[in-house]
């Protein structure tokens, strides 16, 4: 019998990180300075391809933000789990970390005894308004979540409230028979304004007050696509957003 050894190197694990632009600090000075070097640098051209066109917006934009508002190293924060502190949950915690540097640095054995008391009121103050705080989140949470895949009551057409299922039903389905018949006949009337698209249907091109009336109805707290850019940033670029955004849509 032999013992058999093997040598293994030993290699550490590349972890890639992500950078991410710091859209937060999108505000004050940074938002005018965004704007006016977005502006000052940026010139919607015309093209045969929408989604060139935006690309091209895209990578502007992203190029802009860097400059401006700068970008995250990519690494994890160290509280994974901490939206949902607050103010409470935030000063209890410091003042059991205050505690604690106050314990560590005393050398009287007397002191030690009382600070050791505080710091353990303190500890036991900071855990319980971390259950708490996580509760009352937990609880949030869940009651936004059943609010949207239960709608309780509904207006109807004499504008009187529905609370039976039945009747929710067939208001929801009578109001998207109505939208998609006006919206048939809405472009049978506006005929004078239609053009000619490369698909071979009539469509009424989108003017710049729909535009305009979307971004206002947007959220500015909507999650980023693909493109990593957030509604804000469309928002405050003003009618030059929307003059970009209505060329954009109107390209074929």
């Amino acid at each position: 019998m032999a013992d058999i050894g093997f040598r293994k190197m030993l290699t550490e694990r590349v972890r890639n990180f992500r950078p991410r632009i710091r859209w937060g600090n999108l505000k004050d000075d940074n938002l005018s300075l965004f704007k006016d070097k977005l502006v000052s640098s940026t010139l919607v051209q015309l093209d045969e391809d929408s989604n060139h066109m935006w690309e091209t917006l895209a990578k502007k934009i992203t190029q802009v933000a860097k400059e401006t508002l700068g970008v995250t190293t990519g690494k994890p924060s160290g509280h994974k789990e901490s939206w949902w502190w607050n103010k409470i949950v935030q000063d209890k915690i410091r003042d059991k970390q205050e505690s604690f540097r106050e314990l560590m640095r005393c050398t009287d054995d007397r002191e030690r005894v009382r600070l050791r008391e505080v710091y353990k009121r303190a500890k036991k103050e900071a855990k319980k308004a971390v259950s708490e705080a996580k509760n009352t989140a937990y609880k949030q949470m869940e009651r936004r979540r059943q609010d949207l895949y239960a709608v309780k009551f509904i207006k109807g057409e004499d504008r009187h409230l529905l609370v039976k299922e039945h009747d929710i039903r067939l208001r929801w389905k009578t109001y998207s028979h109505k939208l998609f018949k006006s919206g048939s006949a809405h472009q049978q009337q506006n005929g004078d304004t239609m053009v000619h698209l490369r698909n071979n249907c009539y469509c009424r091109r989108i003017t710049q007050e729909e535009v305009r009336n979307a971004l206002r109805k947007m959220g500015k707290a909507k999650a980023v696509g693909t493109d990593n850019i957030l509604i804000k940033v469309l928002k405050c670029l003003g009618e030059e957003g929307v003059i970009w955004l209505t060329t954009l849509f109107t390209t074929t």
